[in-house]
């Protein structure tokens, strides 16, 4: 269903460049992704999504809060 209104939406829409196909597709991703999220939850799926969801905060947790290594530098370096 959401498919097919974007269909409808996106084809009277005139996109004259590939920033705004993207900033599109973006939008109808965050839609579909909040129709879809509570009959995905729901089901039999839930703990996979749950584990890969974690998994995927903990990288990014990690990455973004890694404090960097001071870089040695010596006299020589000239």
């Amino acid at each position: 269903m959401v498919g097919g209104a974007a269909l409808l939406i996106v084809a009277r829409i005139d996109i004259p460049n590939l920033f705004v196909l993207a900033v599109i597709a973006s939008g109808i991703g965050m839609i579909y992704v909040l129709v879809a999220f509570p009959y995905v939850n729901r089901s039999e799926l839930e703990s996979y999504i749950r584990a890969a969801a974690a998994g995927y905060r903990d990288t990014m947790r990690a990455r973004f809060t890694k404090v960097p290594e001071p870089a040695l530098s010596s006299s020589d370096d000239r």
